[in-house]
């Protein structure tokens, strides 16, 4: 087993961090050979997302995680693994500031709302920085490759193409599911699993633009995986630490 790229493995993956909230989507990707190490609610974010992994944690680089510190047993377990997880003290309740951890990385780009970026200031890392207005950046993002992504914000869609990567700019998935909000954000609910493969967490042709984004996934080599037979629910994402060497 080897350490992913953040948001993009390469091989098979055989670790990830997911919300303990959907037992079922927690089953499916165990049956796949991946472990799930889960999140608990945090208290310092809304209770809708309390325990969204895009919400308390980001992945900087293989092997190397930002948690937040309240993540006691994610920490213990991320150490098991020999993951790198250095505990944050910077969540704090409300929006922007509850979205510290919420940043996209894709390619080279490090991109995300003020909050995060004034975070990030004080890691070294080796990432070109773009800050747009959209403080849950993560979420609202699919990565695929390093060079294309799915958003239904125009302002992430802007920043995407001008440092060159390719964007499918979609309508709100207004069926997607969250709790306490009108609907979900499109990269809360999925994750790549492999270099070839997007997990949905629910089921994919529940998605009222399915075809579109088939479409796009398909050109870069891309297939989309139903891991339930439910409605699409946003639980923060799968976020991929480890894979296959």
């Amino acid at each position: 087993m080897q350490f992913s790229k953040p948001n993009l493995p390469k091989n098979s993956a055989r670790l990830c961090v997911i919300s303990g909230k959907n037992k079922k989507v927690i089953r499916a990707l165990e049956q796949r050979g991946i472990l799930c190490c889960q999140t608990r609610p945090s208290k310092l974010l809304s209770v809708p997302i309390a325990d969204h992994p895009d919400m308390l944690m980001l992945p900087l680089k293989a092997g190397c995680c930002l948690v937040s510190a309240d993540q006691k047993e994610l920490l213990r377990r991320l150490d098991q693994f020999q993951i790198k997880a250095e505990p944050c003290k910077v969540l704090k309740p409300g929006y922007p500031a509850e979205t510290a951890f919420n940043t996209l990385l894709i390619g080279n780009y490090l991109i995300g709302g003020s909050t995060s970026i004034s975070f990030l200031s004080s890691f070294e890392t080796k990432y070109e920085i773009t800050t747009v207005k959209q403080g849950y950046t993560r979420c609202s993002v699919i990565p695929v490759t390093e060079q294309a992504a799915i958003t239904a914000d125009r302002g992430i869609a802007d920043a995407l193409k001008t440092v060159g990567i390719e964007v499918l700019l979609i309508r709100p998935e207004t069926g997607i599911l969250l709790k306490g909000y009108q609907y979900g954000f499109i990269g809360g609910c999925c994750g790549k699993i492999s270099a070839h493969e997007l997990a949905f967490c629910g089921d994919f042709k529940t998605l009222e633009q399915y075809r579109e984004i088939a479409h796009f996934l398909e050109r870069f080599d891309v297939e989309p995986i139903s891991l339930t037979t439910e409605p699409m629910q946003d639980l923060g994402g799968i976020l991929t630490l480890c894979e296959e060497d």
